[in-house]
């Protein structure tokens, strides 16, 4: 019995390539840039996955092990710190290491125009140089003209 002829084998690449471009454009749709000022946006109320918006193109993140996005600070936290989880909100003040810290990214304590992004303890410098946007606010987690929690 022949159950793969020459005309199926020839629909095989095909195939695959649809697939792949369904996949492209619903991962390509899950959050909208456009428009948008660099920095992180919440994906719902109370969950680990955010984004990241960086010159249009977003970024799906997810806050590590039992954290989970926090709204208000713009890193991973505990939900009894998160108050669209039903808990309460306590904002830090600013770093300039991540030694234990959680993911995420914090106001930068020596220049107002950057921010400290966090990953596994690992610092990372993340600099606003936008026209009009030149001071990280870490409560927006994005660059503004002027800042209220640059210290």
């Amino acid at each position: 019995m022949k159950i793969l002829s020459t005309w199926n084998i020839r629909l095989i690449p095909y195939l695959f390539l649809l697939l792949l471009t369904i996949n492209e454009k619903i991962s390509a749709n899950e959050f909208n840039c456009s428009g948008l000022p660099d920095g992180s946006y919440s994906a719902c109320p109370c969950c680990q996955n955010f984004y990241y918006c960086a010159g249009g193109v977003s970024f799906s993140l997810q806050c590590p092990g039992n954290t989970y996005y926090n709204p208000v600070t713009n890193r991973c936290d505990s939900w009894s710190n998160i108050p669209s989880c039903g808990g309460q909100n306590t904002t830090s003040g600013c770093l300039n290491t991540c030694a234990e810290q959680q993911d995420g990214i914090y106001q930068y304590c020596e220049n107002c125009n950057q921010a400290v992004v966090c990953i596994q303890q690992m610092k990372f410098m993340f600099t606003c140089n936008q026209p009009g946007l030149n001071e990280y606010d870490s409560d927006l987690g994005r660059c503004v003209e002027k800042s209220h929690t640059c210290p």
